[in-house]
């Protein structure tokens, strides 16, 4: 589901329940403004559950929404501060669709550079590099030994060798971006997606903080939600709680953030949900301006690699020159010998 849109139909929902507009028109009105989709189809099949008066923890739990969404709408309900909940929503991903944006960059605009060296490979080896050899074999093979015509099987390696080493980086680049384990494992230990993880779980402790929920109810809820090494932290940090330490040393003891995070958290005092929301906005800047740089980068590299590639392949037809400047010299000094 696109968080954005999400964002903004929160946003809107909570404007109109502070003015006093039922939850059913205001969902009527919010799913207008949506483009059609998936999204748009849920949210009219949640209004059409609701104007059918059934309860809204139950509606929610049949529609194709994100959990955690699902279950921070049932304690909105709940603690009758659905509007609240719903602007904490809203933030939370706003704050998501914006990294997600420049992640989106970083992993998209290196395929399309790959994409097109290969294209690029492809064309002077197949096309370029055969014309041009052969038009230079046609010109000077009546007037040099035969030994100057370098076999298919030399020039090989510089013809094929370019375009096989660009797929081999877009395989890889492939196999990264669409297998979920390989995908999550290098996001739990590769910046910016790492920050992006950190700043996510933040920002889910502070929406439930807003809600009124207890650090206890929001480690118990994150459980279901998080991957197994975050679930091993969330269970330490559970045990810790259960010892009697404080919130802070409990969370430090799960090792669910990283050092720094825990600096923030003590500055904050008791008020965790400010020291959560100081950590989402840290590494949420965080993630957007190493994304950046890693995209800076990246396309840089890539050029700087297709230039690399270009003159390897046009080395195959230098090597060919080079003979035939060989063998003309030679000639020369065998005539005026």
């Amino acid at each position: 589901m696109n968080h954005y849109h999400l964002a903004v139909v929160n946003s809107q929902l909570a404007d109109m329940l502070d003015a006093g507009i039922p939850l059913e028109q205001g969902l009527h009105k919010a799913a207008a403004t949506m483009p059609a989709g998936r999204s748009r189809r849920e949210f009219r099949r949640l209004e059409e559950e609701l104007k059918q008066g059934t309860p809204l923890q139950d509606a929610v739990r049949r529609r194709r929404l994100p959990s955690f969404y699902k279950s921070m709408l049932s304690v909105g309900c709940g603690s009758d501060a659905l509007a609240a909940v719903l602007r904490q929503l809203a933030d939370y991903y706003l704050e998501k669709a914006s990294i997600r944006s420049r992640l989106v960059g970083l992993t998209v605009y290196p395929m399309i550079v790959l994409v097109c060296m290969v294209a690029f490979s492809l064309f002077i080896s197949l096309f370029l590099l055969p014309q041009i050899v052969d038009s230079f074999f046609r010109a000077t093979g009546s007037m040099f030994p035969s030994e100057v015509n370098p076999e298919l099987s030399s020039l090989l390696p510089g013809i094929a060798g370019p375009p096989a080493v660009v797929i081999v980086l877009l395989a890889g680049f492939v196999c990264v971006r669409w297998l979920p384990p390989l995908r999550n494992k290098l996001a739990r230990r590769v910046p910016p997606f790492s920050y992006r993880n950190v700043a996510n779980l933040a920002g889910m402790f502070e929406v439930g903080l807003g809600a009124g929920m207890t650090l206890k109810d929001i480690l118990q809820l994150l459980t279901r939600f998080e991957c197994r090494e975050t679930a091993r932290g969330i269970k330490c940090t559970e045990e810790a709680l259960a010892e009697g330490k404080t919130p802070v040393e409990a969370i430090e003891e799960g090792k669910l953030f990283p050092p720094f995070s825990f600096w923030m958290l003590r500055c904050t005092g008791d008020n965790l949900k400010q020291g959560f929301h100081a950590i989402a906005s840290y590494y949420a800047d965080r993630a957007r301006s190493t994304a950046d740089t890693m995209l800076y980068g990246v396309l840089s590299s890539a050029i700087i690699l297709l230039g690399g590639l270009a003159l390897w392949q046009y080395s195959v037809f230098g090597k060919v020159v080079i003979k035939i400047v060989g063998s003309f010299v030679s000639l020369t000094q065998s005539l005026g010998g």
